[in-house]
């Protein structure tokens, strides 16, 4: 894909993985999470996905997944408050990549990569 903030998502996240790190993405856009499943699945990371259509029986085992599976590198969501309870239970540092405004992504996620 040749848009800019997936170019710089397949950027960090191998960098973000060897590091150990855990990447929590937010996109109010279902179809932005969508596009995200594809990237991920090319680049072969362990990923999941709860949105609006994802069962609330199955809310929770997802988040249990993410918090108890140290391959799962990365969570999308489009529930904001899902994602910060799920940030709230994170065992492991994280980090906060909100699509909606993507430079500001990009900034913070620099600025993360950078600071450790």
């Amino acid at each position: 894909m040749s848009a800019g903030k997936i170019e710089k998502l397949q950027e960090l996240l191998p960098v973000m993985k060897a590091r150990g790190d855990r990447v929590l993405i937010f996109s109010q856009f279902t179809q932005v999470l969508d596009i995200l499943e594809v990237v991920l699945d090319t680049m072969e990371l362990k990923y999941l996905k709860l949105t609006g259509q994802t069962a609330v029986s199955d809310r929770q085992n997802l988040v249990d997944a993410f918090n108890k599976t140290d391959d799962i590198t990365v969570f999308c969501a489009s529930l904001l408050l899902l994602l910060l309870l799920l940030l709230a239970r994170s065992r492991l540092g994280t980090f906060m990549l909100t699509l909606a405004r993507p430079m500001q992504c990009c900034r913070r996620a620099q600025a993360a990569s950078a600071s450790t």
